[in-house]
């Protein structure tokens, strides 16, 4: 889809970026050569740039790399662009201010002329943003490039140097305001999940304290998932059935839903798929997802993969909704050995204690902690909801900035 090459403002025009300026590639140090890590140098990658101002990297390379190797060193002022990545969707467009830097083979680099100030040319690229990712972008499995050649020939509306001055003036102002709003309303949120997560952790702990705790291990089954059975790779069947992978944990913010693989329950006998108990408990069982801290409730019998961990509760002694909010009130990091590859495996759950009170007081604990779940989810949703309405006005002040409209 071509860019609308609308009517510009008297003294606009519009240019590509290889008019307003040249491009560089990034480069790549060997990581087995000694010589070339733990300098001075800032060395980015994708990771680096998840917002417009970038983060400090993790890693730094020495000058021997940038003499011996495909690294470069990019001027202060650069505008770094992720060209190729997993995350190429989730990276803004960033300029590097005061310093020198030297990027990977992921980024490109683009140093603007004198025809265009970096602080324009960046909220450009932000304001332009949907455009590229719709028209600019080409998706793979699992990573996604810039079709650079269209990207560095697309036209952009440039005013001269200075309105451009005048619209990063007003915009840094407008943004700060904003920001300020936006920050407020996080807090918000942070105040209202801690306030819940206090609350919760309370109510356990004055369980605790008049009915004492039990191991957790020793009220519930723990059902480890399962390799992704074979039958599924490519698979397109359907049936009432599902098969969760740890990825759907995302979907919903309490139970398990929208399940990539459906099967029938012919499928499964046929092939041997084990089926684990509605009612049980989700968690991740290892790698990064862990320290996420998601608990998912199984509403219905199925099965799922082996990066989750479900716990059934005895429901002689426990209920499985007064298990899931006292998984809930648990930070998982709490119980993981953060040495090595974060999991979770029998010996973690065995540190976990219990209050197991009469299964009436369950029920009413249960209840208490529903409603005012329900009242900080209603209190979440209109803050997203502020956030959104802010976030869109921040594209329609760049949408206007770009038309000279601002």
């Amino acid at each position: 889809m071509a860019q609308e090459l609308y009517e510009l403002p008297q003294g606009w025009e519009w240019k590509t970026l290889q008019e307003l300026g040249k491009f560089s590639a990034g480069g790549t140090p060997s990581k087995s050569n000694p010589d070339f890590w733990g300098g001075d140098q800032l060395w980015i990658t994708p990771k680096d740039m998840k917002s417009e101002k970038l983060r400090d990297s993790q890693l730094k390379i020495t000058d021997t790399a940038i003499d011996k190797s495909s690294a470069k060193l990019i001027p202060a002022g650069s505008i770094l662009i992720v060209a190729r990545s997993g995350i190429l969707r989730h990276t803004l467009p960033v300029c590097i201010n005061e310093i020198e830097a030297t990027v990977n083979q992921d980024i490109k680099v683009f140093i603007p002329s004198k025809k265009i100030t970096s602080a324009f040319c960046q909220k450009m690229l932000i304001g332009h943003e949907p455009m590229i990712l719709r028209d600019l972008v080409k998706g793979g499995v699992t990573v996604e490039s810039l079709k650079y050649q269209e990207f560095q020939n697309h036209p952009f509306p440039v005013p001269p140097l200075a309105e451009q001055e005048r619209i990063v003036a007003k915009l840094d102002a407008l943004f700060s305001r904003i920001d300020q709003a936006i920050a407020q309303l996080q807090h918000t949120q942070a105040q209202t999940k801690a306030l819940l997560n206090s609350g919760s952790k309370h109510s356990f702990d004055e369980l605790s304290k008049r009915h004492g705790s039990s191991k957790l291990s020793s009220v519930v089954k723990i059902n480890s998932g399962i390799a992704l059975p074979k039958i599924f790779k490519n698979w397109e069947g359907t049936g009432d059935l599902p098969f969760y992978k740890v990825a759907q944990m995302n979907n919903d913010t309490r139970i398990m839903r929208n399940p990539e693989i459906t099967f029938s329950s012919n499928i499964g006998l046929k092939n041997r798929i084990k089926l684990f108990p509605a009612g049980s408990v989700l968690i991740p069982k290892r790698g990064g997802a862990i320290l996420t801290n998601k608990k998912r409730l199984l509403l219905e019998e199925a099965s799922y993969d082996s990066n989750i961990m479900g716990l059934k509760a005895d429901e002689s002694i426990l209920t499985d909704e007064y298990l899931f909010q006292f998984m809930l009130s648990l930070d998982l990091s709490d119980f993981i050995d953060t040495s090595t590859i974060p999991q979770i495996n029998n010996k973690h759950i065995d540190r976990m204690q219990i209050p197991v009170p009469p299964l009436a007081e369950q029920s009413k604990i249960v209840a208490q902690l529903d409603a005012i779940s329900e009242r900080t989810q209603a209190l979440t949703a209109a803050t997203s909801a502020q956030l959104e309405k802010l976030g869109a006005l921040k594209a329609s002040l760049l949408d206007a900035a770009f038309r000279g409209q601002l």
